[in-house]
């Protein structure tokens, strides 16, 4: 079994064609941005409307080169814009922006959403089994 090294950690970034014609498929609301600086690649967002007014932003990160430079913020303020201006499904205006974060994003990612206005909503933990 040949073994694909996926840059990033990002596990999009290993699909084959006929992968992103299945993922586009299950998620046709979905938009994706690529984030760059000077002309070049530096992060990815990407927004999907959900029913009631919710917009979740299901990706948001930057290719390595260009964490620690001070863009993130930067660039989650603009991913944040568009989710605001998203138009909303099954609702008159967006209600509400959601974004999920776990323990192996950058360590200064949760004060990031937090200093662009994002509170917690839900609190899980999950035990990942080692096989």
């Amino acid at each position: 079994m040949a073994v694909r090294a996926i840059p990033h950690g990002w596990r999009s970034t290993a699909r084959t064609a006929a992968d992103w014609a299945s993922h586009l498929a299950e998620h046709p609301r979905r938009r994706y941005w690529l984030l760059t600086h000077d002309g070049e690649p530096a992060g990815v967002a990407n927004l999907e409307p959900h029913p009631d007014g919710d917009v979740e932003i299901t990706t948001f990160g930057l290719v390595p080169e260009h964490v620690g430079r001070g863009l993130g913020g930067y660039a989650l303020t603009l991913a944040l814009r568009q989710a605001w201006a998203t138009e909303p499904l099954g609702a008159e205006s967006v209600r509400r922006v959601r974004l999920h974060t776990d323990t192996d994003d950058h360590p200064n990612a949760l004060r990031n959403y937090e200093n662009r206005g994002l509170r917690p909503y839900d609190v899980r933990t999950e035990t990942v089994g080692t096989a």
